[in-house]
């Protein structure tokens, strides 16, 4: 099949298949202590018993001490679901799902970062669909039943997935990563509260912002991105909220404002790629996090500006208006220049934010299998170029060495 065929396939699939879906009224709450909403939405919709899924600092720091005095007020019994791992397996998702029905739980509360909220919309999807394995559930086209009801509050700025239809597990046996897309777990109520991240070390402050600004780039330069201008039109904002708070929160931790302003950022991506996917920096990234166990920020970070360079000459204009929308330039007709100034300008971000521009860990033995996998995902995705096998293997090399 041309290359021109398949993407028309895959957009009138994409299209056709979710064009018709509803994400539903998700109710929004922004600003310190929001997360105690979510406990309050839990009582009106008259629950009795919520998992809560969470990660392990979360519980250790008391960060929902106030939801569960709340939740304990009104006689709401909760489960604590910990332990989930970077990369969560089919295994984390499943000892989740036994702890939910063991306990007679009617609901989830998924407090965390991005490993965590896949792995709670996993298991909510799971709880639903018990007909269904996650290898099934990777068909896109899959009929499934909508998931248990879910609550949301991320603690990181990063992986949108409080309000994306995609959340990729882990599978142990064969050391890949399973990508599920489905707006079956969406979820009823979001909070983004920064009093959850202000615990977030430098590091993982800097790549999960990476991983937003991946999210809003690739999905504004997405051939699906026309498509879904109604989604990808906050990307430029995403992108511009990223570039002027990421610095500020990763020298200022408990700067409130900065740390808000990122999880909106990273709401704003989310919402930018949910339909209009990402592309080969994405591909590339979870093949990294496969085979050597990268984070998947600091492969992002790493990716980006070079697989933009390689797309240049396709998406310029695409590139000259994210610089302008920055503040980069205000010389708007000068298309090549200002793309460059904004990739450079990525480049810039991940200096300042303490990110390094190689990535050792790669291993020139494994070129041909990463090749391999990153071709098969990304030929699905709506990347503006298809990037030849030997345009992946001279990239390896240069990011490695």
């Amino acid at each position: 099949m041309k290359r021109k065929e398949f993407l028309n396939l895959t957009q009138f699939v994409t299209c056709n298949f979710f064009k018709t879906k509803k994400t539903g009224d998700i109710i929004k709450y922004r600003g310190c202590g929001c997360v105690i909403k979510l406990s309050e939405n839990i009582i009106t919709d008259n629950r009795k018993k919520v998992l809560v899924v969470a990660g392990n600092s979360v519980i250790r720091l008391e960060l929902l001490k106030k939801v569960f005095e709340k939740l304990k007020e009104q006689n709401i019994e909760y489960t604590i679901y910990t332990g989930i791992h970077n990369d969560p397996d089919i295994e984390c998702v499943e000892k989740g799902v036994a702890s939910y029905i063991l306990n007679k739980c009617d609901c989830i509360l998924a407090v965390g970062g991005g490993s965590v909220l896949d792995c709670a919309k996993m298991i909510a999807l799971r709880i639903s669909n018990p007909d269904k394995s996650i290898f099934q559930m990777t068909n896109p086209i899959m009929p499934l039943k909508k998931s248990i009801p879910l609550y949301i509050a991320p603690t990181t700025a990063g992986s949108g997935s409080e309000i994306t239809m995609y959340a990729v597990i882990t599978d142990n046996d064969s050391k890949k990563k399973l990508p599920i897309l489905t707006d079956k777990f969406l979820p009823l109520c979001i909070a983004l509260d920064p009093v959850l991240s202000v615990s977030l070390p430098p590091e993982i402050t800097a790549y999960t912002g990476m991983d937003a600004l991946t999210h809003a780039v690739e999905a504004y330069i997405s051939t699906f991105s026309d498509t879904f201008y109604d989604d990808t039109k906050n990307a430029p904002s995403a992108c511009r909220m990223i570039f002027e708070n990421l610095p500020v929160a990763c020298k200022d931790p408990f700067n409130k404002e900065a740390r808000l302003n990122m999880l909106t950022a990273s709401f704003k991506a989310g919402i930018s790629f949910r339909y209009a996917g990402v592309g080969y920096v994405h591909s590339l990234s979870h093949r990294l996090g496969e085979m050597y166990g990268i984070p998947h920020g600091y492969a992002n970070a790493v990716l980006l500006p070079e697989i933009l360079k390689m797309y240049l000459p396709k998406i310029e204009n695409k590139l000259s208006a994210l610089a302008c929308h920055c503040g980069f330039t205000t010389k708007k007709y000068i298309i090549r220049y200002n793309a460059e100034l904004f990739i450079n300008k990525i480049i810039s971000l991940n200096k300042e934010t303490g990110i390094k521009n190689k990535l050792p860990e790669i291993n020139e033995n494994d070129f041909d299998e990463i090749i391999k996998r990153t071709q098969k995902e990304a030929k699905l995705l709506g990347c503006p170029v298809i990037l030849s096998d030997e345009q992946i293997r001279t990239l390896l090399i240069n990011i490695s060495k």
